[in-house]
């Protein structure tokens, strides 16, 4: 199920870790949704790869990302739901995040895709490493 405001998760984040993973993805959502890309380079790590639909499938850095979604002309006419996510915490400082990113253009429907998102935990809590999006 797909929420407009907000993401929909699978399973209720219950443990510190999941609780906090989930507000990062909360932050990635209203960045994405309110065309406020510069909110997106600290939710990720420095190193971050990013496979991006708006970047022809390449993978690009944070900051390639920012710049191309910035560009982008269907950007301020795209709109993004996020939902059945689900998180994974594979290790104390590892996680995965995965469900479904459906996106339209000037209000047409464009598709739907599995985003994968890996996390790491540092020092400001937990930041995306890796973006990756996959065929249903």
């Amino acid at each position: 199920m797909f929420f407009r405001e907000k993401i929909s998760f699978l399973e209720k984040p219950v443990t510190r870790d999941e609780i906090s993973i989930a507000e990062t993805l909360e932050l990635f959502f209203r960045a994405l949704q309110r065309h406020d890309y510069e909110l997106l380079l600290p939710l990720f790590t420095g190193d971050a790869r990013i496979h991006s639909i708006a970047a022809e499938g390449r993978t690009v850095s944070r900051e390639e990302f920012v710049e191309i979604l910035k560009g982008s002309p269907y950007a301020p006419e795209s709109t993004i739901r996020l939902g059945n996510f689900r998180i994974a915490v594979a290790s104390q400082n590892e996680a995965v995040a995965s469900g479904l990113h459906q996106y339209s253009i000037r209000g047409i429907f464009s598709g739907i895709r599995t985003l994968e998102l890996r996390f790491k935990k540092e020092h400001r809590g937990w930041l995306i490493t890796e973006m990756h999006y996959y065929a249903l």
